[in-house]
């Protein structure tokens, strides 16, 4: 949730001076075509998190793939073979497609996610377009610090996590740069 927040308050701003709709131009949702027609965002949930937050209701999706002829079970296959999906929950469980969230506004935190974005802004890693890079870092660091019940603990983590991110033992992860 933490960069649900940062972006919520770019959000905010932008809608205060009146140039949210320009930049929702240029950030289009990245969106799969499914079964029913219905639209699966593959990326930019945080930004969806906080329009939703923000009060937003609609905003401007890119339609990258149409998988629309297939039914759910062919649907979700799909969607894992091609990478489109991440089928593990806050705690870095696997899960079925089936128990994923409706909505953005139901999508659970993962602080271990939220400090693998800080880490990265931080400068502990670069951003890559591996898939699920973010994801794999999370994990990464879940393994080996303990979760933040609060803001507090969080913060803290932060320094800790950058000093792991630079160290050998994340050598293997994308984005990797090392001290």
């Amino acid at each position: 949730m933490w960069e649900v927040k940062r972006k919520q308050a770019g959000i905010a701003k932008r809608k205060a001076k009146g140039k949210l709709d320009k930049y929702l131009r240029k950030k289009p949702e990245p969106v799969v075509l499914g079964p029913g027609r219905a639209l699966y965002i593959t990326d930019h949930h945080h930004l969806a998190r906080a329009l939703q937050e923000e009060g937003v209701t609609s905003t401007y999706c890119r339609i990258d793939e149409d998988l629309s002829n297939l039914n759910a079970p062919a649907f979700w296959a799909e969607m894992e073979k091609r990478k489109l999906v991440y089928l593990k929950n806050e705690s870095g469980k696997a899960l079925p497609a089936s128990s994923l969230p409706a909505s953005v506004a139901d999508l659970r935190d993962d602080p271990f996610r939220s400090l693998a974005g800080r880490v990265r802004e931080e400068g502990g890693f670069k951003k890559s377009e591996a898939e699920f890079s973010e994801f794999a870092w999370a994990e990464f660091f879940r393994a080996r610090l303990k979760a933040p019940k609060d803001e507090k603990e969080f913060l803290a983590l932060i320094p800790q996590a950058i000093a792991l991110a630079k160290s050998p033992e994340a050598k293997g992860l994308s984005g990797f740069v090392g001290n």
